[in-house]
């Protein structure tokens, strides 16, 4: 679910893997390998049993994400019986905690990524076990972070994606890890990311990143973590994954998840 129009290197994308409207982060760049033990709130979200986005663990049973990662490149509704969730391991490929998901929730005022409310939920089919530290909730953040505030992002999302040209045109070139990346970023000045991108409303996002530690297509949907909380959503970002990145805040629609977490 990418955002069109922009032009050429300032094109943005969201940041889920395989869509093309706002199209989805897929990396974390400037990054490292981390075991899950570091951030055990991290889950890969699954459809038809390939990585399309990351996402974080509120409760048991419940998984917050970015809207846009519901939706399939046409921009229907995908269904939640095509869709599992990857839990307790830093493989994506590993298949140890598998939970098939129940009921997905995008935000009823979804539209594109760049126009705000890029939050989900899902419900899981069966209770996740919180009792192992390689399993646990994340609890939502109580303000947005201030810039110049230092926070985390965690995802398998590319490590690498640029447009190279040979005889046959122009295509991407990418790599995508199997073992989950962190990155440690710098929280922006929201002005920062509204120089860069057509939209970013007032409030419901946060900018953070800088050239060489940011998030790519595939990154959609994971934690931005602050304190050890959960301060943002990976949303959208630059085309190839150059520098800034913009979160959907947890703090300003947290009364949303909690709501909906309780009635899903």
């Amino acid at each position: 679910m990418f955002i069109k129009g922009i032009l050429l290197l300032l094109a943005v994308i969201s940041l889920s893997t395989g869509r093309l409207l706002p199209e989805p982060e897929t990396r974390i760049i400037g990054g490292k390998d981390v075991d899950i033990e570091s951030a055990p709130w991290q889950v890969s979200l699954r459809s038809f049993g390939g990585h399309i986005c990351g996402g974080s663990i509120y409760n048991e049973s419940i998984i917050i994400t970015a809207a846009h990662c519901f939706f399939n490149d046409d921009g229907t509704l995908q269904q939640a019986k095509d869709l599992t969730v990857l839990a307790g391991s830093a493989d994506k490929q590993s298949s140890a905690t598998i939970v098939k998901v129940a009921k997905i929730k995008p935000h009823e005022n979804y539209i594109s990524s760049s126009k705000g409310y890029d939050i989900g939920i899902l419900k899981l089919s069966e209770p996740l076990d919180l009792t192992t530290n390689k399993i646990q909730k994340i609890a939502l953040a109580e303000k947005d972070p201030a810039p110049g505030k230092k926070g985390r992002v965690t995802g398998w999302g590319y490590v690498k994606k640029a447009l190279v040209s040979d005889h046959q045109g122009e295509l991407y070139t990418t790599y995508s890890p199997f073992h989950l990346h962190a990155v440690d970023i710098k929280i922006q000045q929201l002005g920062v990311c509204k120089k860069g991108f057509y939209e970013v409303p007032n409030n419901l996002f946060i900018c953070a990143g800088s050239d060489g530690s940011t998030t790519c297509e595939g990154d959609s949907g994971g934690p931005l973590v602050v304190d050890n909380k959960l301060a943002g959503i990976v949303s959208f970002g630059y085309v190839f994954c150059t520098s800034l990145t913009v979160y959907t805040s947890a703090y300003q629609l947290s009364e949303w998840i909690r709501t909906n977490a309780a009635s899903i």
